[in-house]
């Protein structure tokens, strides 16, 4: 996992850390940056295509060479995975 940047304005107030990861570490209940906005992934939004393989949302991240976005977020166990769903 490669940190990415730190800050607070990403979910309104609440204080968080960017990792970039492999599609393939993207499990239901993270939060990922996906164009531009922070979203909460249920297993519904990760699929296996035989042709594209695994997409996140209907997209494959350049067939897993382009690295996702992951929002860790600050508790009190330090910086933590979400629970979206």
């Amino acid at each position: 996992m490669k940190s990415s940047n730190q800050g607070t304005d990403a979910m309104n107030g609440i204080e968080t850390k960017e990792v970039e990861v492999n599609i393939n570490q993207v499990r239901p209940g993270d939060y990922i940056k996906h164009q531009g906005k922070v979203v909460g992934i249920c297993s519904k939004d990760i699929k296996y295509n035989s042709f594209m393989g695994i997409t996140v949302l209907g997209d494959s991240y350049n067939l897993g060479h382009k690295p996702v976005i992951m929002v860790l977020i600050h508790t009190w166990r330090g910086f933590v995975r979400g629970s979206a769903c």
